[in-house]
């Protein structure tokens, strides 16, 4: 009885060492290649496009950032200064044009028939004063001509009358430009003067446009999501446009480094889904390179699978949701169908 029970205990112990047997000798499947890799990423990075001192650093290294987190801040009271005297001048070319596309206010035409009237007065009191001045020239002229007037007193009479004369023109010239405003006035402008003065206003709000958006730069935002890799300067230094203040690594740029080997070529292709298995997830890429030539494998990222082989270097995208970091290691199945 107790040998039967002994041939019983050592038939269940050979069975569980042939399960065992069996998992270490090959129960994956067979038409699978898995590949051992290192995750790499694209590094972005992030430049100054003006020049400043910092006022500020919102990001760390090893931080987490978004697309368009704000990540530092320079000093831009001298472009803020700049954008409000052409805020000004914007505006003062805006008011011109509303004038002139409005046409002229009763105000406006009154102010224009009162400068009528003052330059017709000018030019009355100024044709009287002539009038006078050629009179008393006259007279002056027969009193020289009989000898009771000396010639400086003669000479003295002909140049206020010129004098007079002289005014009168001058009247007459101020007089018929009020009256040509008076006229324009009511008019209203025409279309060449109105296009100037949209000209004018376009050109204030180009340059305007122009110094906003380089206003917009001294606040400097994340070019992408990912995790801040390095920073180069700190709150304090002055910068020049072109300055790399820091390295982010892309979290949509991860790849999954893996050595296929060439005789297993054929099973891949651009764009193809594969799995990918890391410690702590699995999830699925998307092979986004395909080496053209063949090398041999880095012997710390070898497998059984391409150990001793020439291989092509393959580069799978990751997916945003993967939490695989930079530097980790992952497998890639690759289905040999």
């Amino acid at each position: 009885m107790l040998r039967i029970k002994n041939i019983g205990k050592l038939i269940r112990t050979s069975a569980a060492g042939l399960c065992v047997l069996l998992l270490f000798s090959g129960c994956a499947d067979s038409g699978t290649l898995t590949l051992t890799g290192v995750v790499e990423a694209d590094v972005a990075a992030q430049v100054a496009e003006v020049s400043g001192k910092i006022k500020e650093f919102q990001a760390v290294l090893g931080q987490q950032v978004e697309q368009g987190d704000v990540i530092a801040v320079l000093d831009d009271e001298d472009e803020r200064y700049t954008v409000e005297q052409l805020q000004a001048v914007r505006d003062q070319k805006q008011a011109a044009l509303d004038g002139l596309q409005k046409g002229a206010d009763g105000e406006e035409v009154i102010q224009a028939d009162n400068q009528v009237a003052i330059e017709q007065s000018n030019v009355n009191s100024a044709q009287a004063a002539c009038e006078k001045a050629e009179e008393d020239l006259a007279r002056m002229e027969i009193l020289w001509q009989e000898g009771a007037a000396a010639q400086a007193d003669y000479d003295e009479a002909k140049e206020r009358m010129v004098t007079a004369r002289d005014a009168v023109n001058s009247a007459r010239a101020r007089l018929s430009t009020a009256e040509q405003q008076k006229k324009q006035l009511l008019q209203g402008p025409d279309d060449y003067e109105i296009g100037q003065a949209a000209a004018a206003l376009r050109q204030a709000q180009s340059q305007l446009d122009q110094a906003a958006e380089k206003l917009n730069k001294y606040v400097i935002r994340a070019g992408c999501g990912g995790t801040v890799m390095s920073v180069n300067f700190s709150v304090g230094d002055v910068v020049s446009a072109g300055s790399n203040l820091m390295d982010i690594s892309d979290r949509g740029g991860r790849y999954l480094v893996v050595y296929l080997p060439e005789e297993d070529l054929y099973a891949v292709s651009d764009g193809q889904k594969v799995g990918i298995a890391g410690k702590k997830e699995n999830s699925e890429g998307e092979i986004a390179y395909i080496g053209l030539t063949a090398q041999y494998t880095p012997k710390d990222m070898q497998t059984q699978a391409n150990k001793n082989k020439e291989c092509v270097k393959l580069k799978i995208r990751l997916t945003t949701e993967s939490s695989l970091k930079p530097g980790e290691k992952a497998d890639a199945l690759i289905p040999l169908e």
